[in-house]
């Protein structure tokens, strides 16, 4: 006969604190949990940490003054999500504790971002790395331990949330500085490795049909592009993919990868139009 058959054969108040933590994580019914806090209400003690804690993740928490002194007791010995509790409830000793375990998990994770294009363009390691510890602090700040889930999953949640949300603002600002940067010292096109715009407003081997020789009528052509036009080209000339300009660019209007895919090479063929219009234009002139 199945474990959870014959535990409910029994009545449960028959069962044992240890059957009744059993029984809940076998089939998640809160009953179990209101005859383990009705029995020990008095005697809160005589949980162990594992009772509290599930206790606590379902809405129990005056079970949090004998949760924090019996990891006191043992030392802060504990898992992460516990420290972090008492973390939000100022307790210094945890919070030191668990900032110190994560060092190394914050680096990695921020330096993995890092390889799959996730950061502004200027920013070094140490910056990268400081976005990283205030995404972790966040983490800290908003995790509850109601929505039973590892803090080492949200936190990595948070933290790419964070830097992320630090690139959108970088390319919704379209600061001016940061279209210097795409602008002038990217090359010409995935055909023209070797020449930067930089380069080309110092050559005279190439002519205005051909190339945007001048810095004036570079910027002409880019002031006629829209916002989102200069944040994808900006984000493309940094090689990130279709895929990444996407998450970055248009994760809160289109709701599929697919879709923020298709978004982006839209993008990009308005402004190869508009490129090609803005060259037909100089010709003529000229």
């Amino acid at each position: 006969m199945n474990t959870v058959i014959e535990k409910q054969t029994k009545q449960l108040t028959d069962l044992s604190n240890e059957e009744l933590v059993e029984l809940y994580r076998e089939d998640y019914s809160v009953t179990p949990l209101r005859i383990l806090y009705s029995r020990n209400k008095q005697n809160l003690s005589a949980l162990t940490e594992e009772m509290m804690v599930v206790l606590l993740q379902n809405g129990y928490t005056d079970v949090k003054k004998k949760l924090y002194d019996l990891v006191k007791i043992n030392k802060y010995k504990t898992s992460d999500e516990v420290l972090v509790i008492m973390s939000q409830d100022g307790i210094e000793d945890a919070k030191d504790i668990i900032s110190v375990q994560y060092v190394d998990f914050v680096k990695r994770t921020v330096l993995q971002l890092k390889k799959r294009g996730r950061y502004n363009r200027g920013d070094d390691d140490d910056d990268l790395i400081q976005s990283g510890y205030i995404g972790f602090c966040k983490a800290i700040r908003d995790f509850k331990i109601e929505k039973k889930r590892p803090f080492k999953i949200f936190v990595q949640h948070v933290i790419k949330r964070h830097i992320d949300s630090i690139i959108s603002r970088s390319g919704n600002n379209k600061l001016r500085t940061l279209n210097d940067a795409f602008s002038y010292h990217s090359p010409v096109s995935k055909n023209d490795s070797e020449n930067t715009f930089e380069q080309l407003l110092k050559s005279e081997e190439y002519q205005p049909e051909h190339h945007l020789i001048v810095e004036e009528t570079f910027w002409e052509l880019w002031e006629t592009l829209s916002e989102t036009e200069k944040c994808v080209c900006w984000y493309y000339s940094e090689d990130y993919s279709y895929e990444e300009i996407g998450k970055i660019v248009f994760r809160d209007t289109h709701p599929t990868i697919e879709a923020q895919i298709k978004a982006v090479d839209n993008t990009m063929q308005r402004v190869k139009t508009k490129r090609e219009d803005y060259i037909e234009t100089l010709k003529k002139v000229k």
